[in-house]
């Protein structure tokens, strides 16, 4: 399954998804549609960095076992230090985590490190790279990507996902 089969609250087996649950399944297929660089390729393991105190961190956590990214196993860390932060492949930013972020964000870009956030302007002058967030209205995932940041870290994102989303640049 990819992203675009995920566009609204709904969950496959027909039940309504929990909108952190949909946010988490974002960010696994968001990550399973990306391509790092090689010099960032050497971990046995793919990593998703979150704050403990992230809204997603217990719903990650839930899947972590029963995914694989880029054929590694994914591994959910917590709180790390902006010098651990360098070996994350992804990190998720919460909505209350922005103004940290900002503090550490050019150690990110030199790393290939994939900012995502659910803070609707997120990718807004150069901030982060992606930024999902649920239409209360419509219950549909928006995105946004902001081109030129997605440069500067390398990362490469599926063609098929880029015309999913509104692209900064």
């Amino acid at each position: 399954m990819v992203a675009c089969g995920l566009a609204t609250v709904q969950s496959v087996s027909g039940k309504e998804a929990s909108e952190n649950t949909l946010k988490a399944i974002y960010l696994v297929h968001l990550s399973k549609l990306s391509t790092w660089p090689e010099e960032s390729e050497s971990s046995s393991t793919f990593s998703i960095c979150i704050n403990k105190n992230s809204e997603l961190s217990d719903e990650l956590k839930k899947i972590e076992q029963q995914v694989t990214i880029n054929g590694k196993p994914l591994k959910i860390q917590h709180n790390l230090s902006p010098e651990q932060l360098v070996k994350c492949h992804v990190f998720y930013v919460s909505p209350t985590d922005i103004s940290i972020f900002k503090s550490y964000q050019s150690k990110l870009e030199v790393n290939a490190v994939l900012t995502v956030s659910s803070e609707k302007n997120f990718t807004e002058d150069g901030q982060g790279v992606i930024s999902y967030y649920i239409d209360k209205k419509t219950k549909k995932v928006k995105m946004r990507i902001n081109l030129t940041t997605m440069r500067k870290i390398k990362v490469k994102i599926s063609s098929k996902l880029l015309r999913l989303m509104k692209q900064q640049s």
